[in-house]
């Protein structure tokens, strides 16, 4: 075959981190600190590795054509503090211990794809088959939270053409992708695209697309509880008149009986416009608006209270703090939202010497509230879990042929995100970032550079991951000698 080449890929992988991580906890076992909660040391071992094959060739009638294959294995293996002090006894709890939890994945992957110029038509189309096992390591609980191991086939094709209408002026870009995936079943993401080119120098595009995402089944597929409260918060739903610190009210969300995963669906409709004014300017503006469905999120069951008799009966006995009782909720795939904005960037040249890039972006997002307390929370979590603003001012200057300073100046606004023991959100300040490189080119093998982070303040606190829970993430100042050697 014409011009074929065959190129074969290999990585090994080996990780190992620590963290905190929280969980929800009947008051008898949580941290004095954080009432209702608890943050626990969690250690992780990572390894893996993956195996490809490439042969791509082009045949006969012109045609490129790529040949892919690929098996790709990864386990990971957490070590921590599980459990949030409910149990078998219920409504007495049951002391969180230290296991395992994890598991391992394996995908297999066959992929083809051929690309073909027919006039004013640069068409490509592709086929790809996907399977995947993985076995899950759950800690013994009293509840499941998914089937220890799973086989999943997954099969997708795609075409994409992009047709030129008016050459150096009009371009329409179509396609689609067509997917079987093993949990969500069959999903269609089309997309269409136009570019017009005024000049050399300036270009508009607009697009309308789809896109679905697949929930892992440990998100909707799983029995956990999610957040632990005062049950003195809840005097007016249980018709009680509890002092604070007596009993505990845990969240817990199952899946449906005969639940079936839906996708999450993204309808998004962008536009954006690049001029180059001369070789020292230019200027990037774009805006995008997108319909959000079947966003994964959670509801109360319209009787939600669970095991309350069962509690007041064990606090009698037992006394405060150890007993609890269930607001019971599930999974779900009924949320909705919007999100809309844009961005503006800037790349001026000031002197040859001397490179500023500066940008903005806006974001809003708008979730669609039921009135269910469980549900609006999580969504508005995703309203305010990116930041709104984002502002960014990075300086390049190339002092001599061998040594450049790099300045970046950076600012995020404000941003919320679920916590453990409320149903509530804990808000993160708005931060401003200052990063410094300073580096020294010795020679063309061996790079030296000094860098400086986050100069401006002593630490402040970027993000709390919410799957699983971690502590509030405090980025540092720091300085770092670095020295890169390429053969």
């Amino acid at each position: 075959m014409d011009g074929a080449t065959l190129s074969l890929k290999a990585e090994l992988h080996q990780d190992r981190s620590r963290d905190h991580w929280g969980t929800p906890s009947v008051l008898a076992f949580s941290d004095p600190a954080t009432p209702f909660g608890r943050y626990s040391l969690l250690q992780e071992q990572a390894q893996g590795g993956a195996l490809q094959a490439r042969y791509a060739w082009k045949s006969a009638g012109g045609a490129d054509n790529v040949l892919q294959a690929s098996i790709d294995h990864d386990k990971t293996v957490h070590e921590g503090v599980w459990g949030s002090g409910t149990g078998v006894q219920m409504p007495l709890g049951v002391a969180p211990r230290t296991v395992q939890m994890g598991g391992s994945k394996t995908d297999a992957d066959v992929d083809f794809q051929q690309r073909r110029l027919w006039g004013d038509h640069d068409f490509i189309w592709g086929l790809n088959l996907r399977h995947t096992s993985d076995n899950l390591i759950l800690p013994v609980t009293p509840y499941l939270l998914v089937d220890g191991k799973s086989q999943r086939l997954s099969y997708s094709a795609f075409v994409h053409d992009e047709i030129t209408w008016v050459p150096d002026r009009f371009k329409l870009i179509v396609g689609s992708k067509f997917e079987k995936d093993g949990l969500t079943g069959f999903n269609v993401q089309p997309n269409v695209r136009l570019l017009y080119t005024p000049g050399q120098n300036e270009a508009y595009w607009s697009a309308l697309s789809r896109s679905v995402r697949s929930s892992r089944r440990t998100e909707s597929l799983a029995t956990l509880d999610i957040s632990a409260a005062d049950a003195a918060s809840l005097n007016g739903l249980t018709g009680l008149n509890l002092p604070a610190n007596m009993l505990t009210a845990v969240t817990q969300v199952t899946p449906l009986p005969q639940a079936v995963l839906k996708a999450e669906q993204a309808l998004s409709l962008e536009a954006g416009w690049r001029k180059q004014f001369s070789n020292f300017m230019s200027v990037d503006v774009s805006l995008f608006a997108t319909d959000y469905s079947h966003l994964r999120g959670a509801r109360m069951h319209s009787q939600p209270l669970t095991g309350l008799p069962e509690a007041m009966a064990c606090l009698a006995v037992y006394g405060p703090g150890m007993c609890y009782f269930t607001m019971a909720g599930y999974n779900s795939n009924e949320d909705k939202a919007r999100s809309w904005g844009g961005e503006f960037s800037m790349e001026w040249h000031p002197r040859a010497w001397w490179k500023v890039q500066a940008s903005y972006s806006l974001l809003r997002v708008k979730g669609l509230l039921s009135g269910d307390p469980l549900g609006d929370v999580q969504v508005r979590a995703f309203e305010n879990s990116a930041p709104r603003h984002q502002i960014s001012l990075h300086n390049n200057f190339s002092l001599a042929s061998d040594l450049n300073l790099n300045v970046r100046l950076r600012y995020n606004s404000e941003t919320a995100h679920y916590t453990l023991n409320s149903l509530s959100l804990t808000r993160l300040s708005p931060y401003t970032g200052l990063d410094v490189r300073l580096a020294w080119q010795v020679n063309r093998s061996l790079e030296v550079s000094l860098l400086g982070r986050n100069l401006l303040k002593d630490r402040h606190t970027e993000f709390i991951n919410i799957f699983p829970v971690t502590r509030a993430y405090d980025a540092q100042r720091s300085a770092l000698v670095q020295a890169v050697v390429r053969f």
